[in-house]
């Protein structure tokens, strides 16, 4: 690929990113929210840096997600949010042939909250000296 053509691509992505924050602003998403979309969207264009947007397929997006999210440990809520930004942003702003509806937001990650044995408990109560404190976590932990 010539210099001037891979020029032409990278300011064509960068005006397809600010007509993005612009979408995202004008619908009122959170400040927040725009500038991570925008970011996640920026690194899977410079992962697909010397192909053109709109041939990007889901198998691409699936291969990004082995390759980069998955390979580098990030969370679940990391990679439900690069979903959420490719749902908006491909259709919106490409106008790609990208199937979107194939495309799927991974399950929730369901942790089990800390519970403190009955030991640990006995072992709190007795340590503590001052009565207010002592009343006050026993009505903490009493109440749930």
């Amino acid at each position: 690929m010539k210099r001037k053509e891979i020029e032409g691509e990278v300011q064509q992505q960068r005006e397809g990113i600010l007509k993005f924050r612009e979408w995202l602003e004008q619908k009122r998403y959170g400040a927040r929210t725009i500038d991570v979309y925008t970011d996640l969207i920026k690194v899977f264009l410079r992962h697909f840096s010397c192909r053109d947007e709109k041939d990007l397929t889901v198998s691409d997006v699936e291969q990004f997600n082995r390759v980069y999210i998955l390979a580098k440990g990030f969370s679940v809520s990391y990679q439900r949010q690069f979903v959420g930004a490719i749902k908006l942003y491909f259709p919106r702003i490409v106008g790609s042939r990208m199937e979107i509806g194939e495309l799927d937001r991974p399950r929730k990650e369901y942790r089990l909250p800390v519970v403190l044995s009955k030991e640990e408990v006995k072992r709190i109560l007795v340590s503590i000296s001052n009565q207010k404190h002592l009343l006050i976590f026993s009505l903490l932990y009493g109440s749930g």
